[in-house]
């Protein structure tokens, strides 16, 4: 049997549209940003990319250039797409971001245009910037 849904007051139509309201007031790209646990710094560095398996690691690395990177994590532009949710072994040009070899999920990949894809990629342990403290212009990751 089905059961009859309640309709909503006016009051309490009126107070729930408020709310609404309210949150998106609160959704403002400079609010999002104060949200995130990580800084993100704009900075173009080559990176590498190879499978987290040790057992694929013959397989050739793909190039690909970083537009930001946060202690937590970066965004980049590939030439190919990468798998969501596969692991990745990345490996910085350490002249430009002296940081180690970090292993990364692909959370997202993005096709921008024919060989170009923008993918945002998860550290599974933090890294340090170091020098690199220009905050990020563009978050790629949002």
């Amino acid at each position: 049997m089905k059961r009859p849904q309640r309709t909503p007051t006016k009051s309490t139509r009126e107070e729930l549209d408020f709310e609404l309201m309210m949150d998106l007031e609160r959704q403002k790209m400079d609010e999002i940003r104060k949200m995130r646990s990580h800084e993100r710094v704009e900075v173009q560095v080559d990176i590498e990319v190879r499978p987290g398996n040790a057992s694929d690691h013959a397989i050739a690395p793909i190039r690909a250039t970083t537009n930001d990177v946060s202690a937590g994590g970066c965004a980049m532009i590939s030439p190919v797409p990468l798998g969501v949710g596969d692991i990745y072994q990345l490996r910085f040009d350490r002249q430009k971001l002296d940081v180690p070899v970090v292993f990364a999920r692909a959370l997202r990949c993005r096709l921008l245009r024919e060989n170009a894809f923008e993918i945002g990629l998860a550290f599974f342990t933090e890294i340090s910037l170091g020098s690199a403290t220009t905050p990020a212009k563009k978050n790629l990751l949002d």
